[in-house]
């Protein structure tokens, strides 16, 4: 039900931030997301920073009402602005974390966020390492993981 949905990220050339960008503006070209407005908003990883975006961005005719952020490290920051501004997370704005951490568990209200299964991501890496141990050319292709999604309070 979101109009505008921004992805709030760091000004990088890292591929995996790229391609970041990338996937969040791919559902956003196909039905029946093709309505909504997809905003990619970058800033220089400071909190003085991250302000002055999202007070740009939140000026928008059409100002986003969903956040996905980048880097956990922002999320602190991004709540905090948006609470400021008066925004409830959760019921005004939503708010996703692209990444998690452990500090992130202990967040109120609770973050909602993209988790990884570190068991998943060893038996796959060690999978690797050990084909390579064992002299066996590996193709080269990408091995993607999908991470889970959980749900917290600052998404309804």
């Amino acid at each position: 039900g979101h109009r505008a949905v921004c992805f709030l990220t760091e000004k990088s050339r890292r591929a995996g931030d790229q391609q970041s960008e990338e996937g969040f503006q791919k559902p956003f070209r196909q039905p029946p997301f093709d309505t909504a407005t997809s905003i990619i908003a970058h800033h220089d990883g400071t909190v003085r920073g991250l302000r002055t975006t999202l007070d740009r961005v939140l000026r928008f005719s059409q100002p986003p009402t969903a956040f996905l952020v980048a880097d956990c490290r922002c999320v602190l920051t991004t709540m905090g602005i948006l609470l400021e501004k008066g925004r409830r997370l959760g019921h005004d704005i939503a708010l996703v974390s692209r990444d998690d951490d452990a500090f992130l568990k202990s967040v109120v209200p609770s973050v909602a966020r993209y988790v990884f299964d570190p068991t998943l991501v060893a038996r796959k890496l060690s999978h690797l390492v050990v084909q390579l141990a064992q002299g066996k050319l590996l193709s080269p292709r990408a091995v993607r993981i999908v991470p889970d999604f959980l749900r917290g309070d600052t998404f309804p």
